[in-house]
């Protein structure tokens, strides 16, 4: 399934790449998001395979995650306390994120503030950017934004119980843990289908690179 895996985050971050100047300063950062994964897929099965534990990709990927995706969903928010509540909110939550690594769980075990911080983030700023986004256009059905914003709610909806929990799961019920990772598996096979869609939809709809200035003007 690793090949699987790595084949669907290198075609959406190839989309994004094939389109990168078209897209904002936000939507650069989502395909930045997408090549990292790409990687830490690479990375992770290399340290699982001689190491047999790659669980600290998931910390790094975690704080990318919400640095990344802090400034995908600026756009969205015009009040200027937002916006300083998502300029501030990467440093703090990568110091406690990493203090509670350090301190409590442990580098090679699974970090239920992690997972639950970045899921309960994605959520609550996915549902603003997408409610703007739904108010703001007629057609939003064919804005790609749109989509990736659909598809990173459907995945962290569905897995944010398991993503908290998996820290005490796997020490308590393997079975359970394996039904509730073969959720996420699936889920984020329709996640990364609906990311390749939204970023598509962006590029071609785009008929020229933005300039700078139009770039600017978009964010």
């Amino acid at each position: 399934m690793i090949s699987i895996g790595v084949t669907e985050t290198l075609i959406v971050a190839s989309i994004g790449i094939r389109y990168w100047g078209r897209y904002t300063r936000g939507e650069k950062a989502f395909v930045g998001l997408m090549a990292y994964d790409t990687a830490a897929i690479v990375i992770g099965a290399f340290l699982a395979y001689y190491y047999h534990n790659n669980i600290i990709m998931a910390h790094i990927y975690n704080i990318v995650a919400v640095g990344l995706l802090s400034v995908f969903f600026q756009k969205y928010l015009t009040d200027k306390m937002a916006n300083k509540i998502l300029f501030w909110f990467p440093f703090v939550y990568a110091v406690v994120s990493v203090s509670m690594i350090v301190g409590v769980t442990g580098i090679f075990n699974n970090s239920p503030f992690g997972e639950g911080i970045l899921s309960l983030f994605v959520i609550v700023f996915g549902t603003i950017a997408l409610s703007e986004i739904v108010t703001d256009h007629d057609n939003y059905f064919r804005n790609g934004n749109f989509w990736i914003i659909v598809g990173l709610l459907f995945f962290y909806l569905i897995n944010m119980g398991y993503l908290t929990m998996s820290y005490w799961l796997i020490k308590t019920d393997s079975e359970l843990t394996m039904k509730f990772y073969a959720v996420l598996k699936y889920s984020n096979h329709i996640a990364l289908t609906l990311y390749a869609v939204g970023l598509w939809l962006l590029g071609k709809e785009r008929a020229v690179p933005l300039k700078t200035s139009e770039e600017t003007s978009n964010e």
